[in-house]
């Protein structure tokens, strides 16, 4: 069985403002597929997403930075 590792790498993209924002995209590396995770804000006019921000805390904190050379 292939091992799983979660990475992280730090970028920047322009918001609805263009103004240049840093964020953080994460990758799940299985054998040697890589596979971007896309954390969802689920937000509405109607009611917040509280749970968002933790969930972009957890996957930060136990992700590896991507070493540099791998592949998007």
């Amino acid at each position: 069985m292939p091992e799983l590792k979660l990475f992280k790498k730090p970028t920047t993209y322009k918001d609805r403002q263009g103004k240049e924002v840093k964020g953080m995209n994460f990758y799940l590396m299985c054998g040697d597929q890589q596979i971007g995770i896309n954390v969802t804000n689920y937000s509405t006019q109607d009611k917040q997403d509280k749970g968002y921000t933790v969930r972009k805390a957890i996957l930060n904190v136990f992700a590896e930075l991507l070493p540099v050379g791998e592949n998007e």
